[in-house]
C-alpha cells in the first residue's frame, strides 16, 4: 500500500481535535479505508512520534486510537498548566476496580459480597471518574445494575484488552509459594 500524507494528516487531526478515544471504525469508515489499510496508515504516524522530538505518541487500544503526551513530559505539562495532580484512588476503590475487573459484569452486591463491606462510596467514585460505568441491569429479582470497566479504565491501566490482566491463578499460586 502506497502511504497516503493526506490520510495520516486527516487522522492526526481528528485524534488531535478529539481529545478521547477514537473508534478505528469510525476511522476506517470516514476514510473508506480496510482495517490493514488504516494499520498501515497508524503504524506510519506511530513512528512519526517515535521520534525523541516529539511529545506526543498514540495510544491504540483493541478497538481505538488516540493521541496522548508522553508520559515524561507529565510533570512539566503539570507545572506550566499549573494542573492538580489527581489524588490516588484508596484501596478500597483498588479493591472495587480489581474486582469488577476480574468478574464483570457485576452487580454492587457481588461485589460486597466478595469485600465483605459496603462499597456504595468507593463504587460511587469509580463511577464519578469514569473507570466504571453501568451496563445494563441483571436478570434477578430487583434487577440490580450491572457494573464493567471502561476503555479509560484500560488506557489508565496501560492495557489495550482485559486478556492482558494477570491470570489471577498464577498469581495465587505465586503468593502460595512465598508463604511457605
Amino acid at each position: 500500500m502506497q502511504v497516503d500524507s493526506k490520510q495520516i494528516s486527516q487522522i492526526e487531526s481528528v485524534l488531535f481535535v478529539s481529545g478521547q478515544p477514537v473508534e478505528l471504525d469510525r476511522l476506517k469508515e470516514s476514510l473508506n479505508l480496510s482495517s490493514n489499510e488504516l494499520s498501515e496508515l497508524l503504524i506510519q504516524l506511530h513512528i512519526k512520534y517515535q521520534s525523541n522530538d516529539s511529545g506526543l505518541q498514540l495510544k491504540v487500544t483493541a478497538d481505538t486510537v488516540q493521541l496522548v503526551t508522553k508520559p515524561e513530559n507529565y510533570e512539566f505539562i503539570q507545572k506550566t498548566l499549573k494542573t492538580e495532580r489527581k489524588r490516588p484512588l484508596s484501596k478500597a476503590a483498588y479493591e472495587v476496580l480489581a474486582i469488577i475487573a476480574y468478574t464483570q459484569p457485576t452487580t454492587r452486591a457481588e461485589l460486597e459480597y466478595i469485600r465483605g463491606v459496603n462499597s456504595v462510596s468507593a463504587l460511587q467514585h469509580l463511577l464519578d471518574l469514569g473507570l466504571v460505568e453501568e451496563c445494563g441491569r441483571k436478570d434477578v429479582i430487583g434487577n440490580p445494575y450491572l457494573f464493567k470497566t471502561t476503555e479509560l479504565f484500560l488506557q489508565t491501566a496501560n492495557i489495550n484488552s482485559l486478556d492482558e490482566l494477570p491470570n489471577l491463578e498464577s498469581f495465587k499460586e505465586s503468593l502460595n509459594l512465598n508463604n511457605e
